[in-house]
């Protein structure tokens, strides 16, 4: 069933209610003749779409009240047989217009339904875009985005932890900015790949933080594409806690190369600044059983 907010202004027209009558599918109207009742109706977030029969100005200045008090019900607005009118309408904000001299029962209950299907389809959009950057704020990895250049676009809240930067600092900076250069070419042939074979790739990747401490993430890209091309990357790196319990081997492994053993300490002692520095930024049980990551899932 389609509740409908019906606001009718111009009495000399067939009523839209006779009209609507005749449909297959239950509507169920509500009539509002007057300003309080229409003004009352607004408030009211019960409707799944809003019909008013009244003249442009008119209509224009009660969608301008309605979207004033808060409603986001979409409005179908029945204008004189001007098409100048109904454009206007649209550019201001109503979601459909009907023309009063072409006015049939088919007319406004194609309009009223693929108004009410438009809106609850934007309405599930964005529950599921709310869901997603909720699970990306609340997520053990680091989320971040930048563009072509490097330049940063986005991170999420653990990002913003781990690198010591916050979202307004980090957006005003580059990705080379925080890359170690011994792995610079790493992350360089990582992103190459990313965008020549337009799939997910990943690396061990060094980055510096903003208290000095440098960071070994295991970093996987893909590619953010828009109309057929790619616009930005996306990245998940995986908190080096988890990584150093699930593969201690590697970060033995890695560093600057070192013939020295001397330089070999030096490595294993920087790696344990990074390690406890991590460990105490996010302060949570580091035992085995917890370090599952978002790419063990």
């Amino acid at each position: 069933m389609i509740s409908v907010l019906l606001i009718d202004q111009v009495p000399e027209n067939p009523s839209i209610q006779k009209l609507l009558s005749s449909s297959p599918n239950d509507f169920k109207l509500n009539y509002a003749s007057t300003y309080r009742e229409t003004l009352e109706g607004f408030r009211n977030s019960a409707y799944d779409v809003c019909l008013i029969d009244s003249t442009l100005e008119n209509g224009l200045k009660l969608l301008t009240r309605a979207r004033s008090v808060g409603s986001i019900t979409p409005i179908v607005l029945i204008t004189s047989n001007d098409t100048r009118e109904a454009i206007s309408a649209m550019r201001s904000g109503v979601a459909d217009c009907l023309l009063r001299d072409d006015l049939s029962a088919a007319a406004i209950e194609h309009s009223l339904c693929y108004v009410v299907e438009q809106a609850r389809n934007i309405s599930l959009q964005n529950q599921r875009e709310r869901r997603y950057l909720a699970l990306l704020e609340n997520a053990n990895e680091i989320v971040y985005t930048h563009d072509l250049e490097g330049n940063f676009t986005s991170i999420n809240r653990t990002g913003e932890q781990l690198l010591g930067y916050s979202q307004s600092e980090i957006v005003e900076m580059n990705l080379w900015q925080l890359v170690d250069p011994a792995y610079r070419l790493v992350l360089e042939k990582m992103i190459a790949r990313t965008l020549d074979a337009q799939t997910q790739t990943g690396d061990l990747v060094e980055l510096t933080t903003k208290y000095g401490c440098n960071l070994i993430l295991e970093i996987n890209t893909h590619p953010i594409n828009h109309r057929g091309r790619t616009i930005e990357i996306q990245a998940i790196a995986a908190r080096p806690v988890e990584l150093f319990l699930e593969r201690p081997d590697d970060f033995r492994s890695l560093g600057a190369p070192s013939e020295s053993p001397a330089s070999q300490d030096a490595d294993e002692e920087l790696m344990l600044h990074a390690y406890e520095a991590a460990d105490g930024l996010l302060s949570h049980d580091s035992s085995p059983q917890s370090g599952r990551t978002l790419f063990s899932l």
